[in-house]
């Protein structure tokens, strides 16, 4: 037969259908008892409170053991690893206060870009204070463009064709090339 004929025996596999359920009455709880016991709910939640906190016991004294056996397998560190009763270290030591060190190199580069000085004595150069350098290199670049520039011409780069022909400018000295502030000497100073 099909699933359109069965009687309801049929449809339930050959099962009588259940008894119905005595009513209950109002203002009682209840729960079916055939389907959980609460005691062994609470056995079961007591043995595996007791087992983790077992594992935890065994796991941490297994870890203590264990750190305990590594340590023993370790070899002693070699004598010269630590300095003897207040010996310094050899050079070159650490820097014991490395702002300090900074502060105190920028001082320093700070004064000599700001004075008069030898940069190389032997070979004659001398380094004067950075604003002073910074305005003679102003300078000469100001006159180095008023030279390349014809005398009747803008200084625009739209200049006509017949002042670049012009006899004065080919007869125009070609720009003194101005010392550039970048070079240092050896030191790292100007």
């Amino acid at each position: 037969m099909d699933a359109k004929h069965q009687t309801p025996k049929e449809a339930m596999g050959g099962h009588e259908p259940p008894a119905p359920h005595p009513p209950i009455p109002p203002g009682t709880i209840a729960y079916e008892k055939t389907d959980i016991d609460p005691k062994s709910i609470t056995r079961i939640a007591i043995v595996i409170a007791v087992l983790t906190v077992a594992s935890a016991g065994i796991a941490f004294g297994l870890f203590q053991l264990l750190a305990k056996r590594a340590e023993g397998n370790d070899p002693p560190p070699p004598p010269l690893s630590r300095p003897a009763g207040g010996t310094r270290a050899p050079e070159p030591r650490l820097q014991t206060a490395p702002l300090a060190d900074l502060a105190a190199i920028q001082d320093e580069e700070r004064r000599a870009l700001g004075a008069y000085g030898w940069a190389d004595e032997a070979a004659g150069v001398a380094r004067i204070p950075i604003e002073e350098a910074m305005a003679i290199y102003v300078g000469q670049a100001a006159r180095s463009a008023a030279l390349a520039t014809p005398a009747g011409a803008s200084p625009s780069r739209g200049a006509s064709p017949s002042a670049n022909a012009s006899p004065s400018y080919a007869a125009s000295p070609s720009p003194v090339a101005a010392p550039s502030p970048a070079t240092s000497a050896p030191g790292g100073h100007q």
